[in-house]
Parts: structure tokens; C-alpha cells; sequence
């Protein structure tokens, strides 16, 4: 089963009321769902990467993402039972953590956001799939191609703390980890789709 989230939605409800934030549709493919009469009930929980000295991306990725949803669940809940939750990735590795299975663990689908280039994500990744969780990794940038003139540069390109293998080996690794890839760009699918679908 499946359900397409549209979430065309209104900015979060702590937000600004005269700005109207529009999302592409991405679809989410429950591998088993819980069902509530003829509607399919799917729980997600997005796992955001930025921290609060950082706070840009997971803003737009992950709280916009789960406030649209949230929002259409409390305007009418029978005709859209889903709903989302967010969770600190770096919080997320613990996964024995009574707090990480009570948050996450009540989850159909997992949005991990970006960072899943180290071992111990890619071990959280393979525990919540071997539950049946439908595990999701989140691109905002074309890692492989940044350019010279984005801070990220250097650590994605250059490889400034010498990881071996280099941080985009490892992300391409991290990838196989995940059942799909969602993205705000199509360019970003593409290039990636040998490794997971989007």
C-alpha cells in the first residue's frame, strides 16, 4: 500500500500566517502499515541533521515536511489519519534508548536527513528496517558536485578530516542502507537512483 503525501501546506502555525510554503509531491510505501477501516495509517518520524547553531536545512527538509502533515491530520483526522514526529539524528544512533523507542519506534516510515555517512547511522538504519520500518534518507544538495564557493566544500571535496573512505564514498555507502531517497530536486534522484530509488 501507499499513500502520496502532497503537503501543501501553510508555513508552521509558529510561523509567519502570510507566507504559504508549497512542497512537491513525494511518495511514502509502507511495508506494513497499520490499516484504520478502508484509510492506511502511516506514522513518520523525520530524523533532523542540523543542530541549533546550524538550523537551516532541517527547518525546510524536516519541520516544515512534519508540520504539513501534522496540519492536515488535526484539520481532518478520518479523512487524513497520518502523522509526524521529529527526532535529533544524532540523538536517533541509541537505538536501545527506552526515549529513541518510544519516539521512534511507533514510526511506519524514518527520514533520515543527509547524514548517513558514519557507522553507527548506517547501524540504526539496518535495526529500524530489520522491524519493518520503511527507512528514508532526505538530500538537499548535490554533494559530489558542491562547488569551491560553498563552505561544504571542503569537507565533502577536499575531505579536510581525511576520512578514508572519503565523505562521499561513504554517503554513496550510507545510501544502500535505505529503501528510498526523497529530495527537492529531480537532479539529485537521478543521480543516485543506480543506488536507491526516489
Amino acid at each position: 500500500a501507499s499513500i502520496c503525501y502532497w503537503a501543501c501546506s501553510e508555513h508552521a502555525r509558529d510561523g509567519p500566517r502570510a507566507r504559504h510554503y508549497h512542497y512537491p509531491p513525494f511518495q511514502i510505501v509502507a511495508k506494513s502499515p497499520r490499516s484504520c477501516r478502508s484509510a492506511v495509517i502511516i506514522h513518520v518520524c523525520f530524523l533532523f541533521a542540523d543542530d541549533q547553531t546550524t538550523w537551516n536545512c532541517s527547518a525546510w527538509r524536516c519541520h516544515m515536511l512534519s508540520n504539513a502533515i501534522n496540519r492536515e491530520h488535526e484539520k481532518n483526522p478520518k479523512r487524513f489519519p497520518h502523522t509526524a514526529k521529529m527526532w535529533s539524528l544524532e540523538s536517533s544512533i541509541a537505538v536501545h534508548h527506552p526515549a529513541v523507542q518510544s519516539k521512534i519506534g511507533i514510526a511506519d516510515v524514518i527520514v533520515f536527513q543527509r547524514n548517513v555517512f558514519v557507522e553507527p547511522i548506517w547501524d540504526a538504519m539496518d535495526y529500524w528496517k530489520a522491524l519493518s520500518k520503511v527507512v528514508v534518507v532526505d538530500l538537499d544538495d548535490h554533494y559530489p558536485n558542491i562547488p569551491a564557493s560553498n563552505p561544504a566544500f571542503q569537507y565533502w571535496i577536499q575531505n579536510v578530516h581525511k576520512m578514508d573512505p572519503p565523505p562521499v564514498e561513504r554517503l554513496a555507502e550510507g545510501l544502500k542502507h535505505a529503501d528510498a531517497l526523497i529530495s527537492p530536486s529531480n537532479v539529485i534522484l537521478e543521480d543516485w537512483k543506480d543506488i536507491v530509488p526516489g
